[in-house]
């Protein structure tokens, strides 16, 4: 009976390092990576996904769309030779695309267009500002 015993105390024994082994793994899980409540980040939009959206917010031309799309595509190019330069270089590719982007539009697309752009600088602010807290 008592050789039956050991068997039992061991297995309890490691039952017991298992359990402690699971618990210790699942808190470092907590604390390294916490749940970040809105998910993992999609993937940026393609340029053709961007275009379409100018398009439809700003009833942009056949003639602007294609340019604005041009514009979109050249930006995407630059961005990927980059890779992972500074981010300040990646900025100033932004600004110069929002700029040629803006000359392609009337007066009036352009103060949807500047509506746009700062509703994305606030969204981009806040997401940054969260990560960095």
């Amino acid at each position: 009976m008592s050789l039956s015993w050991a068997k039992i105390k061991g297995w309890l024994g490691l039952l017991g390092i298992f359990a402690a082994g699971v618990l210790l793994g699942a808190t470092l899980m907590v604390v390294c990576f916490p749940h970040r409540p809105d998910g993992p980040k999609p993937p940026p939009p393609r340029p053709e996904q961007i275009a379409e959206k100018l398009t439809s917010e700003l009833n942009l031309t056949e003639l602007q769309k294609q340019h604005v799309l041009a514009i979109l595509q050249a930006t995407n190019q630059q961005f990927r030779q980059l890779g992972d330069q500074k981010r300040q270089e990646r900025m100033v590719i932004f600004e110069k695309s929002r700029q040629l982007i803006r000359a392609e539009l009337n007066p009036d697309q352009q103060l949807k267009y500047d509506e746009m752009m700062r509703r994305l600088n606030e969204r981009w602010n806040r997401d940054h500002k969260e990560r960095r807290d």
